[in-house]
């Protein structure tokens, strides 16, 4: 099963663009491509490719962040005092960064995080 995952994923890795922009990965170290790294691969004459491939850093963030605001739309639906599972869970890690960022701020960080 090993060698079929890695016979897939060796011509993916082949085209990924490589390190060393800054990052803590070497120079030239493989990475696994996205799919919008993948069509400018493919299509990079195609002038729509090249503004999604030159943006995909902000496509991604906003996918990431319409996926949290649905998260949090259906975990806030049906507020109760006795939460459901997804509730439970959303309190949970809001409660888990809070107390994080808390901690790290010092004794005084609370007054930097109000919610």
């Amino acid at each position: 099963m090993t060698a079929f995952i890695l016979g897939i994923l060796t011509p993916l890795l082949a085209t990924a663009p490589h390190g060393g922009g800054g990052g803590s990965e070497p120079a030239g170290a493989p990475e696994l491509p996205n799919v919008i790294t993948l069509l400018s691969a493919r299509y990079h004459d195609v002038p729509f490719i090249s503004f999604l491939h030159h943006w995909e850093n902000v496509i991604f963030a906003f996918i990431v962040a319409a996926g949290l605001s649905i998260l949090a739309y259906f975990a806030t639906r049906h507020k109760s005092l006795m939460p459901g599972r997804l509730q439970n869970l959303l309190e949970m890690a809001v409660e888990g960064l809070d107390n994080f960022f808390a901690g790290v701020l010092g004794p005084q960080g609370r007054r930097f995080t109000p919610f």
